[in-house]
């Protein structure tokens, strides 16, 4: 955390220095505790987690420091491995980010993370509000957890597969037309890491984590980092012809701001490595054309 000093502003206007207990910069989560004061908390929902169409208060600071609030509902459940998100009809307000999401008993269901809007409407109405984009919150099954490592540790604990990679797409047959995600292409592989372990090699293009279909590099980043260490999760990959499956048991990532956060590790050998991986690119393109239209060998 860069901040030399955290301060914390009650309603009455009084500020107090807070301790930071600890970060988390991929669950985008910071623990604070304030000796000083002494304050009712929010709870922690229980019992069942938050359904499509249940009602959401959202309790917030805007970026001018202004208390926001805005009520909604779940309008659906985003499910992916080791997290999921919450989309809200609530208005979401710049610097919200952070904000509680309850529920109408007062109980905390989630902590908003921000929302998506047209970026040439933001700022909405002039009055600090955002245009109507879909908001999202970090459901409590998944904060909870989060909570816990930190208070306990001061960390969170990530998961770790052992494997560099690259983006890998498909061509469209239009000329100039967009190009297709097809998964992450391993460009390295850790000597003691679980993909070794489980038999991957350079130029096997990964297509599946914990039956989840892979697009990109920096999904299965997210994703790995998401599931605790020593989960085990089927895994999917693409080598020449042939698909490959195998459950794999994550290890702890040993970076505590693990390289994967900013998309994957950088391959020590370059313009030849690249060149390869260029080459290995094209084929595979050519062989997921074939698989597509049957002609491959499938097991």
């Amino acid at each position: 955390m860069a901040a030399e000093r955290v301060l914390v502003a009650t309603a009455n206007g009084l500020e107090v220095e807070a301790t930071v207990v600890g970060v988390d910069p991929v669950f985008n989560v910071a623990l604070l505790r304030v000796p000083s004061l002494r304050l009712p908390y929010l709870k922690f929902a229980e019992g069942r987690a938050a359904r499509v169409g249940d009602w959401i208060v959202s309790l917030g600071t805007s970026y001018n420091t202004q208390p926001t609030q805005s009520l909604g509902n779940v309008a659906q459940r985003h499910r992916e491995p080791g997290q999921s998100l919450l989309q809200l009809t609530n208005t979401v307000y710049p610097g919200n980010s952070g904000a509680a999401a309850l529920n109408i008993r007062g109980e905390l269901v989630g902590l908003v993370q921000g929302e998506l809007g047209s970026p040439d409407l933001a700022g909405g109405d002039g009055a600090g509000r955002s245009s109507g984009g879909a908001s999202f919150a970090m459901p409590v099954e998944t904060l909870r957890p989060v909570f816990e490592s930190l208070k306990k540790n001061g960390s969170v604990a990530h998961g770790y597969l052992g494997v560099s990679t690259l983006a890998a797409s498909l061509e469209s047959d239009r000329e100039g037309g967009p190009s297709t995600p097809i998964g992450a292409l391993v460009e390295g592989i850790v000597a003691a890491g679980p993909a070794n372990r489980a038999g991957l090699r350079p130029g096997d293009l990964i297509v599946a984590f914990a039956d989840e279909r892979v697009e990109t590099p920096e999904q299965l980043a997210r994703w790995v980092l998401a599931t605790p260490p020593g989960r085990t999760m089927t895994l999917v990959w693409v080598r020449r012809d042939t698909e490959h499956h195998a459950q794999i048991t994550l290890a702890a990532s040993p970076e505590r701001v693990p390289q994967w956060l900013a998309g994957g590790e950088t391959a020590p050998d370059g313009p030849k490595r690249v060149a390869e991986l260029s080459r290995e690119i094209e084929r595979l393109r050519q062989e997921m054309e074939r698989i597509k239209t049957g002609e491959g060998d499938r097991r």
